[in-house]
């Protein structure tokens, strides 16, 4: 891996003539993106070199790095001091009066993710300042190291000098600091599905948010191979469909929001090669809608700061960071749509759409002709008669193009958890029925049982074009360990000799535990939590109902805006720990840790698991092979989108209440124990 940042230079090298001067040549060479004003950044810079010319005067053989980046988010760290063995992450706030709350958490996550993630920071002490130019001083902090990152510490540009020096006078760990060696070290992130949105949309690379193994290579190899098909298809006008499938947490999600990105920067228009990403996951939508209009009016809001910082008066009214949040919105659903819009035009607009490739996230969602046919005529406006199915829909509404289109599906196996969900069969019997020209590519893993069930694929798709790199293996959200989505699909299919042999693997990197103390279970993801940003909260399943009785409540008027994207002083937001994301809310998305809620609904008891929901008042048994796939499904979404650890919060139930009877919970809670899941460490062995 080279050096990461824009430009980086030894101490001594600050004493040279000219020096300033190249040092902002370079720094504007390598920046890609555009700036409010490119006076403001200069003005940003030069003052940065100015307050950054002390200390490498004094420590000539130090390195400094300036606009140091953070791959997982997109981001870059103004400048990282490498003195002796010491390491200084450095946020600079020019022109700022306050310390506010926002630089401190921004320069903290930012030591955090070299902590986690830069291959030779490990084991290493971090110092995270943050320099507001113009605050008032404060005192230096003095407190204990958490996992290797120091306290933060507050400077302005005067105080800033002292500050390194008392930081300097702390010791270090890891031996001796080889600066070369740092700034070449491999950085491997896993970013979240929110923090790759943002990025990618700023126009980031997968290669520059994502980590540099083996997940990195298997999704830029499909990216490629998907890429060429729909080169192909344009070239050849040809339309074609490829069905692109992996485990949980593989990227799936990923690759889509990258080929819409990618394709978006190449064009900035709608239309020829521009690609629209589509969800039928309305939180997910939310979520990044919502998460992008916010990312883009705090970057537009530091242009202006940064603008006013630099002493500038450009003319606001005509300037493009100026931007309204409506007009943001809208730029922003042109790069992340819903898919229920998208598939409506098919009924309102004569023409085909404006987009060649349609990037379809979670296909296996898609519905079937009744419960099309069913939603269509019970809607409150614009009630249609639809024979079709909603797969069927889609293939036909892109099917208008005259010369060619291209679909990405984006399949979970064993993922379908609603009434209604089709599964990729219905994809498959529509294009045999309907369209048999097109082309289909896919995996042989696509004939496994997650995708088809017992259905035989020579009968469904006889014509395919079997590419293998159309699949994706390798676990990445659980950057910790890569045996998480393995080891869940084991725990509800039965298998615990095989939960207990991945649990084995799985401990030492990705904590687990199992509890019937609720109040305990919230203590241990609040302290495990260690980035400000880190998001814990409560999962559980929507058949259930009855965690309720110990004050968490799973809504079906979620919003997933603010219980994912809101902070610890909003009462609605994860943090709380009051409300549960159900399956239907949280699938497509992720936090750090989760208690996991297992409920009655999916029960052990002699030997195997017994489907029931709570509908009415009481419990009653599920007797459907279809709402028992749904079931066992819900909880394996549940356990898969914890990023870094969970706790599974079995209730003790109740022997006054007779819906939570302790039989109810005591079989599953002995399962969970037999497949070897630890009780949480205060609970004993």
């Amino acid at each position: 891996m080279g050096d990461r940042s824009f430009f980086s230079y030894r101490g001594w090298e600050a004493t040279q003539p000219g020096f300033c001067d190249r040092a902002l040549s370079e720094l504007a060479s390598h920046h890609v993106g555009i700036f409010s004003l490119e006076e403001a950044q200069l003005y940003a810079w030069r003052e940065e070199l100015r307050s950054l010319d002390a200390i490498a005067r004094k420590h000539p053989s130090c390195t400094i790095a300036l606009e140091y980046m953070i791959p997982r988010m997109g981001k870059r760290v103004d400048a990282v001091l490498l003195v002796e063995d010491h390491i200084l992450v450095v946020e600079y706030k020019v022109g700022e009066t306050h310390y506010t709350s926002e630089a401190l958490n921004q320069v903290s996550d930012y030591a955090f993710d070299l902590k986690n993630f830069h291959g030779d920071s490990h084991s290493r002490s971090l110092f995270p300042i943050v320099v507001c130019t113009d605050a008032p001083t404060m005192e230096f902090v003095v407190g204990r190291p958490q996992e290797g990152i120091h306290p933060t510490q507050r400077a302005n540009f005067s105080s800033f000098p002292n500050i390194v020096e008392s930081c300097l006078k702390l010791p270090t760990y890891g031996g001796s600091l080889n600066h070369a060696a740092w700034l070449s070290a491999p950085y491997q992130p896993t970013p979240t599905i929110v923090e790759a949105a943002q990025a990618l949309y700023e126009h980031n690379t997968v290669e520059d948010i994502s980590r540099n193994e083996a997940g990195t290579t298997n999704i830029m190899r499909t990216t490629a191979t998907i890429n060429r098909i729909i080169e192909h298809s344009r070239s050849n006008n040809r339309k074609s469909i490829c069905f692109l499938t992996g485990v949980p947490g593989a990227g799936k999600t990923l690759v889509g929001l990258n080929l819409a990105s990618t394709r978006r920067s190449k064009t900035q228009r709608s239309g020829d090669e521009a690609a629209v990403f589509l969800s039928g996951n309305g939180p997910l939508i939310d979520v990044l809608q919502a998460s992008l209009v916010e990312d883009q009016q705090a970057r537009d809001a530091e242009e202006c700061r940064a603008c006013k910082a630099a002493g500038l008066k450009p003319g606001c009214k005509n300037c493009q960071y100026k931007r309204t949040k409506t007009k943001i919105a809208a730029e922003v659903k042109t790069f992340v749509q819903g898919v229920h819009l998208f598939r409506e035009e098919l009924f309102t607009s004569p023409g085909p759409p404006p987009e060649h490739v349609a990037i379809f996230d979670e296909a296996q969602r898609a519905w079937t002709e009744d419960w099309l046919s069913y939603k269509m005529k019970t809607r409150r406006q614009n009630k249609r008669e639809v024979h079709k199915s909603e797969p069927q829909c889609l293939i036909e509404y892109m099917d208008r193009h005259d010369d060619w289109a291209c679909i990405v599906c984006l399949v979970g196996g064993g993922q379908e958890i609603n009434q209604g969900e089709a599964g990729i069969v219905e994809w498959f019997k529509a294009l045999r029925s309907y369209f048999p020209n097109w082309d289909v590519y896919a995996s042989h893993d696509i004939q496994g049982e997650n995708y088809l069930g017992t259905l035989s694929f020579s009968q469904l798709a006889p014509n395919v074009t079997f590419l293998d790199d159309l699949h994706l293996s390798v676990d990445m959200r659980s950057f910790r360990n890569k045996n998480v989505a393995a080891f869940a699909e084991a725990l509800v299919s039965n298998r615990p000799d095989d939960a207990r042999g991945l649990y084995d693997t799985i401990a030492n990197d990705y904590p687990i535990y199992v509890t019937r103390d609720l109040a305990k279970a919230k203590d241990w993801v609040r302290e495990s939590t260690k980035r400000p940003s880190d998001r814990y909260g409560v999962v559980a399943d929507s058949y259930g109902q009855r965690i309720r009785a110990d004050g968490i409540t799973v809504p079906m008027d979620f919003d997933a805006v603010k219980w994912f994207l809101r902070g610890k002083d909003e009462v609605d937001s994860s943090y709380f720990m009051e409300i549960a994301a159900s399956e239907f809310k949280i699938q497509g998305l992720e936090i750090d840790y989760a208690i996991v809620a297992w409920e009655g609904d999916y029960r052990y008891a002699n030997g195997g698991f017994e489907y029931h929901r709570f509908i009415g008042g009481k419990w009653q048994n599920v007797k459907s092979d279809m709402l028992r796939r749904y079931l066992k499904n819900g909880y394996r979404v549940l356990l898969t989108r914890a990023r870094q650890g969970y706790v599974i919060y079995v209730p003790k139930g109740s022997q006054y209440d007779p819906t939570r009877p302790p039989e109810y919970y005591d079989g599953t809670y002995d399962y969970l124990l037999s497949a070897g899941i630890k009780p949480l460490p205060a609970e004993g062995a």
